[in-house]
């Protein structure tokens, strides 16, 4: 009788561990404290999947995101869709976001959420994120002024890249 009491309660510290820990992973991290100014300093960036309808972009920064930190700032979200080169962005200087599969906005963003210091974007998987893509080659700028022209390697703002795989589920 003790064992069975003892593996009952092993197994539901077990499930709980596991259910505990579903957290997804992030596909980028970047270390913090690497950029001077903390509502660009990119942290990490989560991709998950929301009831097979919406792909979920998450950008965590090192303090608090607002259109005016302190100086507006610009960021860019690249990665590979499958054969799509897709990108996400968010001016901060007029709170506006675009994006999509260059060339074909079909499934843009729908807008941006600011939550403390995480900027979350919110995409239908319909399109360019069928079930079962592979999104891979993650490249993050953040640029000052709020526009982000000459982003890319070298930009002044913080970047960070990742070639970790994400599959739209």
């Amino acid at each position: 009788m003790r064992r069975v009491a003892l593996t009952a309660v092993l197994l539901s510290g077990a499930l709980f561990a596991s259910h505990a820990s579903a957290a997804p992973t992030p596909q980028v991290t970047d270390p913090k404290g690497d950029y001077p100014v903390a509502g660009a300093d990119i942290v990490s960036l989560t991709l998950s999947t929301v009831k097979k309808k919406t792909l979920v972009i998450a950008l965590e920064l090192a303090g608090p995101a607002s259109p005016a930190t302190p100086i507006p700032y610009a960021y860019q979200i690249n990665f590979m869709a499958g054969s799509c080169d897709w990108r996400v962005n968010y001016f901060g200087a007029n709170d506006e976001v675009s994006g999509g599969c260059r060339g074909d906005n079909s499934s843009a963003p729908s807008g941006v959420k600011i939550n403390g210091n995480t900027l979350t974007f919110s995409v239908p998987t319909k399109g360019a994120f069928k079930l079962g893509t592979k999104i891979t080659a993650f490249a993050i700028y953040s640029a000052p002024g709020g526009v982000l022209s000459g982003s890319g390697p070298g930009a002044a703002g913080d970047t960070a890249t990742g070639d970790a795989t994400y599959v739209v589920k």
